[in-house]
């Protein structure tokens, strides 16, 4: 008789259990936290094998907390209205998930860019990681900081600048605490030459 075979990764001292209408036959000696799972007249691939491994071990509590579980692909992940006009925003779920305690998004760039003129945030967190071209911005000591591919920024709540620039294809990962992040405009600093006004 033939068997088909899969490796899983088993975690230390927890038994996996299936109900998948086939028998476990072989379940060879673990080595390494690794197991090798024979299945008798049964072709399961792993990825659907792992979808719908039960764990009967599991507390309630956990399962409730899957339940929030929040997987955002580009072709899942909705378009929904942002700050700006000239960006596309991409929500990645996490809003929901939190019941409104962070969002996650990714913002991207449309043809048109417009300066957001001087402001500031008010918000716990507002962390920005570019994952594609790059956005430059100005601070109120007069800094500009251009965070390009690989590249994040942390801007703390109060600091007032002013988005001056983006490349065309500008990507970036965008996360907020709470996901309701207050936007205020502001005049430029006094302090700051004419030019940066």
């Amino acid at each position: 008789m033939l068997f088909e075979w899969a490796v899983w990764v088993v975690k230390e001292n927890y038994v996996f259990r299936h109900e998948m209408g086939c028998r476990l036959s072989v379940c060879a000696e673990k080595t390494n936290k690794l197991c090798l799972v024979f299945m008798e007249n049964k072709r399961v691939d792993m990825q659907t094998y792992n979808k719908t491994l039960p764990h009967p071990e599991m507390p309630s509590a956990v399962a409730e907390l899957l339940k929030r579980l929040a997987y955002a692909t580009p072709e899942n992940a909705p378009l929904v209205p942002g700050r700006r006009s000239f960006f596309k925003y991409r929500d990645l779920g996490l809003t929901d998930a939190t019941e409104g305690v962070a969002r996650a998004q990714v913002t991207c760039a449309t043809d048109i860019m417009e300066q957001t003129g001087w402001h500031y945030h008010i918000c716990d967190v507002h962390f920005i990681y570019t994952l594609r071209g790059w956005i430059e911005l100005e601070f109120e000591d007069g800094r500009v900081i251009r965070v390009g591919q690989g590249e994040s920024l942390f801007i703390p709540p109060g600091l007032k600048h002013n988005e001056t620039a983006i490349s065309p294809d500008l990507e970036l990962f965008e996360m907020s605490v709470p996901a309701k992040m207050g936007t205020v405009a502001c005049d430029p600093p006094d302090h700051l030459p004419r030019r940066s006004k």
